[in-house]
C-alpha cells in the first residue's frame, strides 16, 4: 500500500487572477499620453520668428528663381526670332528689341 501525502497550499500562495482589459472600456478611459509630443521642446517667440523669416525667404528665392527662368525664356525666345528675322526687316527688329527691352525691364522691377 502506497502512501500519498496531501499537500496544502497556503492562500497567500495561490496566484491571483490575470484581469483582463476590456478594448471598449480602454477606448473611453483617459488618453494614454504621446510620449513623442512629451519629448519635443516648447518653442520660443524668436525661434517662431526665425523660422516664419527663413519660410518668407525660401519663397522669395522660389520667386526670384521662377522670374529669372520666365526672363530666360523670354530672351531665348526673342533671340530665335531675331536670329530668323531677315536683314531689311528693320520694323520686325524694332518690335523685338523693344520686347528685349521690356522683358528686362519686368525682370528689375
Amino acid at each position: 500500500m502506497s502512501h500519498r501525502s496531501i499537500t496544502t497550499v497556503s492562500p497567500s500562495a495561490v496566484p491571483k487572477p490575470v484581469s483582463l482589459v476590456n478594448p471598449v472600456e480602454m477606448a473611453t478611459s483617459a488618453p494614454i499620453a504621446n510620449p513623442i509630443a512629451m519629448q519635443q521642446p516648447t518653442i520660443s517667440a524668436d525661434s517662431l520668428r526665425a523660422q516664419e523669416a527663413l519660410t518668407q525667404m525660401q519663397l522669395l528665392a522660389k520667386s526670384v528663381a521662377n522670374n529669372v527662368g520666365e526672363h530666360h525664356n523670354q530672351v531665348v525666345s526673342i533671340n530665335e526670332q531675331i536670329k530668323s528675322t531677315g536683314d531689311g526687316d528693320s520694323d520686325a527688329l524694332a518690335r523685338l528689341v523693344s520686347q528685349l527691352f521690356e522683358a528686362n525691364q519686368c525682370v528689375q522691377n
